[in-house]
């Protein structure tokens, strides 16, 4: 009876090993997509081209038609139609133009590869939840960034606006924030709020 006992009490607990080990696994594949998509991201991020107008508006483009590519696909839509994105990145004050086309959910690992971010490419179900939560993942994240994109841009247009104002009004040649660049969106508030200031002055 006892030797029944282990032998049952052994096989049970190298089952339940099996079945942690399997989970984690899982786990890490999923987050390591995520991780290659955040790096993605932070390489066309907004915030690393507010002095490069014009590859901004490309980038700006590009990630407003890969929003609408995942999110097609998070709708659940059969059909997507291909979209070739266009995209420049910046390292070490070099601007490099990087172009992708993506014509089905397997090809946003075709996205990593042009950006040279390793991830291991697999076979899923992206209709399944796993699948469903990636695209939505990276929806956010693209979302996240054109929202700043945008906000910059209005702050830098009100800004650009209300300066112009000014000069015209008191007859000012220029006005000019001395080491404080509008290359983020505290910077445009921190300058609009002082513009606001001098003109309630």
């Amino acid at each position: 009876a006892r030797e029944t006992e282990t032998t049952t009490t052994t096989t049970t607990t190298r089952r339940f090993y099996f079945l942690v080990v399997g989970r984690r696994s899982f786990a890490m594949w999923v987050e390591e997509e995520k991780q290659a998509f955040r790096s993605v991201v932070r390489k066309i991020h907004p915030d690393r081209f507010m002095q490069y107008p014009e590859e901004s508006n490309v980038n700006n483009t590009s990630l407003a038609a890969l929003n609408a590519f995942l999110e097609a696909y998070v709708q659940g839509k059969a059909v997507v139609r291909s979209t070739r994105l266009q995209f420049f990145t910046l390292e070490k004050k070099k601007l490099q133009k990087i172009e992708v086309e993506l014509c089905g959910r397997e090809s946003l690992y075709d996205l990593f590869d042009a950006f040279g971010v390793e991830c291991e490419r697999r076979s899923r179900s992206w209709g399944e939840s796993d699948g469903l939560d990636l695209l939505k993942y990276m929806q956010e994240h693209v979302s996240e960034a054109l929202a700043l994109s945008e906000r910059f841009s209005s702050l830098s247009t009100a800004a650009t606006t209300l300066n112009e104002e000014l000069r015209e009004t008191y007859c000012f040649e220029d006005i000019r924030f001395q080491d404080v660049v509008r290359t983020s969106c505290s910077n445009a508030v921190w300058q609009l709020s002082a513009l606001k200031l001098l003109s309630s002055a």
